[in-house]
């Protein structure tokens, strides 16, 4: 009986380690990145360039409890979000790297 208890500990031990090693590889960096990605929406303030998960990139003209509102484009549209659809703030010529040089120059005219 001993013996059995052994084998099958020495059996199932490895799986429970191996299984304890995914749970904290996958689940650690993702707690480490939503940790990030609520500073950056709490620390957004009027005035910085932030891009949505839309591809939408605007500078943050107000900001009222779980609502943005960018001002995008050269006509200085303003378009309401939610603080879920920002993706990055940061830069406007980091934000922007996807597009092309004149789509930069105009977000980016009023600011040179």
């Amino acid at each position: 009986m001993d013996q059995n208890l052994g084998t099958m500990i020495t059996q199932i031990l490895p799986l429970l380690l191996l299984i304890t090693v995914v749970v904290f590889v996958t689940i650690w960096p993702q707690r480490k990145r939503d940790k990030q990605v609520k500073q950056m929406l709490e620390e957004m303030k009027k005035g910085d360039w932030v891009r949505t998960i839309g591809g939408v990139v605007g500078k943050v003209y107000s900001v009222k409890g779980d609502n943005v509102v960018l001002e995008t484009g050269p006509d200085k549209v303003k378009v309401t979000f939610t603080k879920g659809a920002i993706a990055t703030v940061g830069n406007a010529e980091v934000e922007a790297e996807g597009l092309a040089e004149s789509d930069i120059k105009k977000a980016t005219k009023d600011t040179k």
